[in-house]
């Protein structure tokens, strides 16, 4: 049966670690233990969806992993709506997802790679 497209819902996704009701950060990417579990808002997750196409294409880097488990699983494609509400994020967690800074420099690392192999 086809999903309705934007949606979610029932995905088999191995980003949902698990079928239990606790929380789990959709974009883990720090050792954070103590920190407020966030849900998410429509605007948070236009900018993660936005941050995930372009960690795609810098390499096997803990963030582009998230980022081709999104495009894999079409965590890229959901709405506002069809996020379960035990799926969310940490401040410390969206902050190193979505810095900019650290995306471009990625993205520059994995062009120096290619030019060196291809040399």
């Amino acid at each position: 049966m086809a999903m309705p497209s934007g949606s979610c819902r029932g995905l088999d996704s191995p980003l949902v670690l698990d079928d239990s009701e606790s929380f789990q950060c959709l974009i883990h990417t720090s050792t954070v233990t103590n920190e407020e579990d966030k849900v998410f808002r429509n605007t948070r997750l236009h900018k993660v969806q936005h941050c995930c196409s372009e960690w795609l294409g810098t390499g096997d880097t803990p963030e582009g992993r998230i980022a081709r488990s999104f495009n894999v699983t079409k965590w890229l494609d959901c709405d506002f709506e069809s996020i379960p509400p035990n799926i969310g994020f940490h401040d410390t967690c969206y902050r190193r997802f979505t810095d900019k800074v650290q995306i471009q420099r990625a993205i520059k690392r994995k062009a120096k790679q290619l030019q060196s192999s291809q040399k």
